[in-house]
Formats: C-alpha cells, sequence, structure tokens
C-alpha cells in the first residue's frame, strides 16, 4: 500500500519531467519547419518549373486585366515533347498558376471525349455541362481561351463545340454565335 501511494504521489512529478522533456518550445507563437526537419512522409515535393531534356512549351491564353477590359494574354507553359491537344486543353483547363491571370473556363468544366480533329482540320471538343455557367462576353472569353490555345497547332483550322455530346454554337469576340469558329473569331480579345 505504501508503495502504491508513493507511485501516486511521484505521478505528477513524472509527468512535469517528461513534459519537460520535449523539444517543443514553449512560446505560443507557430515556427516555421524546414522541410529537411520533417518526416519523410510529410515532405512535399514541389513541382518542377524548369523543363526537362524531353519537355516542350506551348502557348496556353488566360484572362488579364480588370473586369470592365479583359485580355486574354498568351502564357508559355511546358508540355512534353510532343504534347498535343489533351495536353494544352488540360492546362487551360485547369486555370492559371498565378494570381497575376485568371480564367474564364469555370471550375469543373472537363474534357469528356479526347478531342476529335477531321481530315479538313475541324477540332471537335466535348466539354461538360459546366461550360454553360458563363454567358455573353465571359463565355466568349472561356471559348476564347481554348480556340486560341489549340490553334496554334498548324493542323487545327477551326473548331466546334459539344455540351455533354450535343453540338453547341459558341460566341465569339464579336458576341455573334456560331456552330464552327476559328481563330480569327477571338483575335480582337487579345492583349495588344
Amino acid at each position: 500500500m505504501a508503495r502504491r501511494a508513493l507511485a501516486l504521489a511521484l505521478l505528477p512529478l513524472t509527468l512535469v519531467v517528461a513534459s519537460a522533456s520535449c523539444s517543443l518550445p514553449s512560446d505560443s507563437a507557430p515556427h516555421a519547419i524546414a522541410d529537411e526537419d520533417l518526416p519523410e512522409g510529410l515532405q512535399v515535393e514541389a513541382p518542377s518549373t524548369s523543363l526537362s531534356p524531353n519537355d516542350e512549351t506551348r502557348l496556353i491564353y488566360f484572362v488579364r486585366g480588370d473586369q470592365d477590359n479583359p485580355e486574354l494574354v498568351a502564357i508559355e507553359k511546358p508540355v512534353p515533347e510532343g504534347g498535343g491537344f489533351e495536353d494544352v486543353l488540360t492546362l487551360v483547363l485547369a486555370g492559371p498558376e498565378t494570381e497575376e491571370n485568371a480564367t474564364q473556363v469555370p471550375d469543373g468544366v472537363e474534357l469528356l471525349d479526347p478531342p476529335k480533329l477531321s481530315d479538313d482540320g475541324t477540332l471537335t471538343l466535348n466539354l461538360s455541362s459546366e461550360i454553360s455557367e458563363r454567358q455573353g462576353k465571359n463565355l466568349a472569353l472561356a471559348v476564347g481561351q481554348i480556340v486560341l490555345t489549340v490553334t496554334q497547332f498548324d493542323e487545327v483550322k477551326a473548331v466546334t463545340f459539344e455540351k455533354d455530346g450535343e453540338p453547341v454554337n459558341v460566341p465569339g469576340a464579336d458576341g455573334v454565335s456560331k456552330a464552327l469558329v476559328t481563330r480569327d473569331d477571338y483575335l480582337d480579345l487579345l492583349s495588344s
């Protein structure tokens, strides 16, 4: 019984000593922890922004400017060597990586089927219904981002769009909706 009483009496002292031996600082302010000091499973590899020997760059179009005067700008992005339509579409649909640029392509828009290029150079893109979240000038900017991005490939002369597998008309920079659009339909949206 005396042993038990002694153990119970020493328990708070043991806890104080044990907690004091932890290497946590005693202040309440947050501290940055260097990546190399993190356990291996918590370390995050930063994405490489440099080109590997097998990469090339392509132009991806995003929006810049204020709400009253938005313009499309081309940003060079790395893609795998020989990267095609799906690679650049993935980048434009994902949106910009910096706050300097914006997108009018709504979150969640997906390419539902692989792009189809006809013999006459018309590329058909089947997008998910989220594209309908934009209207008017904002839809023209979103479509312009996509059209200018894919028409940098010489073989793409025109683009048609489908929404959930159904053909849709899309507005050009002039606001006129068409079933088939070209790069020329969006040149007025480019930054001067």
